[in-house]
């Protein structure tokens, strides 16, 4: 007689009594019974809901019951737990029988066929009863009753109760009669659709098709999207459309990175939006804390109140000036924040300035915080730029896991090791896939093209109208252009600058690029403006006067400086250049005198050639154009200028030619400090109709009374003329702005004469050109042919650049700096809207699909094409282009489409694959020499580049043959080698590498959902 403690109770052993067990091994013991005693057996469930992942459960038990013929009936009586009518249910069985292998149909084909699998839906009233019946030779053994359904869940995993009834044999014959009875009410219909052809459909498909309105709803939940959706704590609908897509796409990226650089262009409510950020951690009972520049905490104050906020109780702001000194405690800022914004965030790029360090330390002792950077410029004068700004979000332990699990930093580790070694081509394609990831910008032509109505609501057209943008060619009287242009490159080119080889602190050496740079810069004063070159030249001999003064007296005088002599060198860069001479043997010493001496001789000459011209001057032709613009636009009007000796120049020479109501505004001096604020009320208001500025007012004030933007000398770097352009242009205050941009003539155009004549190397010309125009040379395809044996291409392209500029729209420049508009976010907006869908539609349609799902829309453009979502390493990863076409087009998944699909998922996972590779293998002394084989070859070179992860894990013998034959190309003479050839040998190591199709890890992807677009 069995004890109390071995009779087992059917709860799917939740660990609470010992002797539990799971009701899936309730169906086994009654089949393994009647294998063993040879019984025929028969099976009757009625229950309130099934799933065939709970049956896949018990096929493999039912086959052996079905090979020794011993089971004559197994019937499945479902009822309706739910509102769902019949079609719904047939589609839910539909997708459900996904869970059944090809070999899984055929068998309960086979017993279909036989009438020994037979299912039927009850639907005249909801129906919750679970029991089951079983039967050996035609004897009814046991009938069981409970809560478990016949799904996987209810069969193993659920707390579930199922026990015997305990019944007479006559109760058990009256659960039979009551069984049959609902079997005879159950539907016809699945019998009439073909219950069998529904299972194969559900079995042997590789995918599962879903109108689009139930597949958008499971993709915004596989994409993580569904920040995407309304969040109803938080009324945002005074945002545009597109702030609200920069909301959500933010919160997305906070959630998965717990940093994210807000970059839309000026003027498009950066500020908006993260106050909008701030108001939802605020709800959530999370602390913020906003870092701003000083001359604009007024208007965070005011928008802050405008989303509900109290900025001195819910937030805490603190001035980005505070951070600079010395004297901030971080330990202060020790509050739990959840959530820092820091706006103009590109001011914090240098990692080791104090407010960048005191900043780090902010972050590191608040555990969870998340990071909003706020810049429409974070990439600024080099593409290590974006990198420091985006090392503040691995300040925090909890994510750098997952940037390792997902490649970021090792994605962030190559692009430094790019920009170290001046690799331009690799770094901006490696910074720009970062950007990708943590940026939102969304751009003007953006706003333009794709939120109408967001400008009829702000501004109250439909078109917003770009600045118009128009170049004005300069030139000046030949005497002019004679005694000055003509003579500057000689001049510049006999030039020392000794003492910039004295004051880095290593020694005193000749840097001949550090040289080019120093000479090239003062070729740009004299393009600013002639006045501000001859400040300039004054400015030097002064210079090495005092020099030449103080190292002939350097032996009898401690040093000694002024507040004068601090004008021409700071403090500390005087002490290393009075250390690092001393440290000199007088033969070094008498050649940095002479050198000295010669730099003031010729200095002297050229200044004297300047005053020559003197009178000339008082027609300065470059500003008679300035003068003609200013009275053909008679408008509130912005001049832009990088030199504060050309801001002051210009102030002057227009009072004298009868304008009155000047603003000036620059900085670098005592007197330069401004009070930015008050001048951007002064102007606003109209006490300023001119406004000479420096680049100090090209970001962080607003000037819509602005009408007209003069850019007096034009910088390499579109993100300054972004940033001058978008003090005038608000969304709120549209206008047609003018924009005149100054170029020089050719024919006092000198700096490619000045780059041929000091025969810098090109890689350094194209460096000082700037950033923006290597981004520029990599999309045109020109780098490449970049060599200095090709030098007249370079200075073309130069030249080709600075047109560009000069003539550009506000738009395309934009474009040139590198773009993360949201795209996918974008489009899934779209079918959200179109859709209807809401969180209660995720929670109707969402369901777990053991097949990938798709669905299918209609496009008229192009062939067919796919967006494709795969998991891969533990992360979600897309390939394709997601758009929008939301009209349903039904076409099935054709062996044709998977071939295309698989061939995507390959590349992107190769893509990966490679982006771990660089720190997860250490390259070893043969992929070295590989390496080494290959950069006498520029196609080579390249191609070790995408290469390089793939061989370093390949075995000796496979490098071993990659080295031979690089050597026996490498051995052969010129004249045999062409673009045919390396082609040829590319060929050749392509097969060696491909042939071992090396796994770089053992995880397979898995396609998880794809869009295929029908032409």
């Amino acid at each position: 007689m069995q004890s109390l403690q071995t009779i087992p109770i059917y709860n799917n052993k939740p660990g609470i009594v010992s002797n539990e067990d799971t009701v899936l091994n309730l169906f086994k013991s009654k089949i393994r019974d009647a294998i063993k005693h040879k019984k025929e057996i028969s099976i009757y469930c009625a229950v309130g809901f099934f799933f065939f992942n709970g049956l896949s459960e018990l096929i493999e038990d039912l086959r052996k019951l079905y090979d020794k013929n011993l089971v004559k009936e197994f019937k499945l009586l479902m009822g309706r737990e739910t509102t769902r009518d019949t079609k719904e249910m047939l589609k839910l069985i539909t997708n459900d029988a996904t869970n059944l292998t090809n070999e899984d149909y055929l068998f309960l084909k086979e017993l279909h066929n036989k009438n020994i699998f037979q299912f039927k839906i009850y639907t005249d009233k909801r129906f919750h009863s679970k029991m089951y019946i079983f039967k050996a030779n035609n004897i009814i053994e046991d009938v069981y009753a409970g809560s478990a359904n016949l799904t996987r869940a209810g069969l193993t995993n659920n707390i579930e109760l199922v026990v015997p009834t305990g019944a007479s044999n006559i109760e058990r014959e009256n659960y039979e009669i009551f069984f049959n009875e609902l079997w005879k009410k159950g539907t016809d219909e699945l019998e009439e659709l073909k219950t069998i052809d529904i299972i194969k459909q559900g079995a042997t498909t590789k995918a599962f098709y879903l109108p689009p309105k139930e597949f958008f709803c499971n993709l915004l939940k596989i994409m993580d999207k569904e920040y995407l959706l309304s969040n109803p704590s938080l009324e945002i609908e005074y945002l545009a459309e597109f702030q609200k897509m920069s909301y959500y796409y933010c919160l997305e990226k906070l959630h998965n990175y717990g940093g994210c650089i807000l970059a839309n262009s000026v003027g498009l409510g950066k500020t908006d939006v993260a106050c909008a950020i701030s108001k939802y951690y605020n709800e959530m009972n999370k602390k913020v804390l906003i870092i701003h520049p000083p001359n604009i905490k007024h208007q965070w104050i005011g928008i802050l109140k405008k989303v509900g906020l109290n900025p001195y109780k819910d937030v805490d702001l603190l001035s980005m000036g505070v951070l600079q000194s010395k004297d901030f405690k971080p330990y202060n800022y020790n509050k739990n924040y959840d959530l820092i914004i820091i706006d103009e965030a590109h001011n914090f790029r240098n990692r080791s300035s104090n407010r960048r360090k005191n900043l780090d330390e902010v972050i590191k002792i608040n555990q969870n915080i998340h990071t909003l950077l706020l810049s429409a410029t974070p990439i600024n004068t080099s593409l290590d730029n974006y990198i420091s700004l985006i090392e503040l979000f691995t300040l925090k332990p909890s994510y750098n896991s997952k940037f390792e699990n997902m490649g970021i930093l090792t994605k962030i580790n190559t692009a430094k090791k790019y920009i170290k070694n001046k690799d331009t081509i690799n770094a901006v394609t490696t910074v720009r896939d970062l950007i990708k990831e943590f940026t939102v910008r969304i751009e003007w032509i953006d706003v333009i093209n794709h939120f109408k109505d967001d400008l009829i609501k702000i501004a109250g057209i439909d078109n917003f109208e770009m600045p118009e943008v128009q170049p004005v060619e300069y030139s000046y009287n030949k005497d002019i252009v004679k005694a000055v242009f003509d003579r500057v490159v000689n001049y510049l080119e006999h030039l020392n600058f000794e003492y910039a080889k004295l004051w880095d602190e290593e020694g005193y050496k000749e840097d001949k690029y550090l040289l080019f740079w120093y000479k090239w810069r003062l070729y740009k004063r004299l393009e600013s403006s002639i006045y501000a070159f001859k400040k300039s030249l004054k400015k030097y001999i002064e210079r090495n006067e005092y020099l030449l003064n103080a190292f002939e007296c350097i032996n009898h005088n401690k040093l000694v400086t002024t507040p004068d002599i601090e004008k021409l060198f700071p403090k500390d860069r005087l002490e290393t250049i009075y250390s690092t001479y001393s440290s000199l043997d007088d033969d070094i010493k008498k050649t940095i005198m002479n050198n000295i001496k010669n730099d003031i001789e010729i200095t002297k000459i050229m200044l004297e050639r300047v005053n020559s011209i003197e009178n000339l001057l008082k027609k300065d032709d470059k500003v008679r154009v300035l003068i003609n613009i200013l009275k053909k636009e008679n408008k509130p009007t912005i001049i832009f200028s990088e030199s504060k000796d050309t801001v002051l120049y210009l102030k002057s020479k227009l009072e004298s030619n009868g304008f009155s109501n000047i603003g000036v505004a620059y900085g670098g001096d005592k007197g330069g400090k401004i009070n930015k604020k008050k001048i951007q009320e002064s102007f606003n208001n109209g006490k300023f109709d001119i406004l000479i500025t420096t680049d100090t007012l090209s970001e962080g004030v607003n000037l819509p009374r602005a009408d007209v933007v003069i850019n007096f000398d034009l910088p390499y770097n579109p993100v300054r003329l972004i940033q001058r352009a978008g003090r005038a242009i608000r969304l709120n205050n549209p206008k047609h702005i003018k924009i005149y941009n100054f170029k020089p003539d050719e024919s006092i155009d000198k700096e490619l004469e000045l780059c041929e004549r000091l025969k810098e190397r090109v890689e350094n010309i194209a460096v000082t050109v700037g950033l923006e125009f290597l981004i520029w040379a990599v999309e045109q395809k020109k780098i490449d042919k970049f060599s200095d044996e090709n030098r007249e291409l370079v200075y073309n392209c130069i030249k080709e650049y600075k047109n560009k500029l000069a003539s550009s729209g506000l738009e395309e420049l934009e474009r040139s700096i590198g773009n993360a508009v949201s795209k996918e976010d974008y489009v899934l907006r779209e079918y959200i809207n179109q859709y209807n869908i809401s969180k209660e539609s995720i929670l109707i349609y969402y369901k777990k699909y053991s097949k990938p799902i798709y669905t299918s829309l209609k496009r008229d453009y192009k062939e067919d094409d796919y967006f494709v979502v795969l998991k891969y390493r533990g992360n979600n990863y897309y390939c394709g282009e997601l758009s929008y076409h939301p009209i349903e087009y039904k076409s099935p998944l054709t062996n044709k489409d998977f071939k295309i699909i698989t061939e995507m998922i390959n590349s992107k996972v190769n893509e990966i694959d490679n982006m771990f590779i660089g720190t997860k293998v250490r390259v070893d002394k043969l992929t070295r020499e590989i390496k080494k084989l290959c950069n006498e070859d520029n196609q080579l070179r390249r191609w070790i580049i995408s290469k390089e992860g793939q061989i370093n894990t390949l075995p000796r013998a496979d490098k071993e043959k990659v080295i031979a034959k690089l050597k026996e190309y490498n051995e052969a003479p010129e004249i045999f080698k062409s673009n045919d050839k390396s082609l040829k040998i590319i060929t050749d190591l392509n097969s060696i590498v491909n042939k071992r199709n090396v796994q770089i890890t053992m995880d397979k992807p898995e396609l998880v959902a794809v869009i295929k677009y029908k032409v």
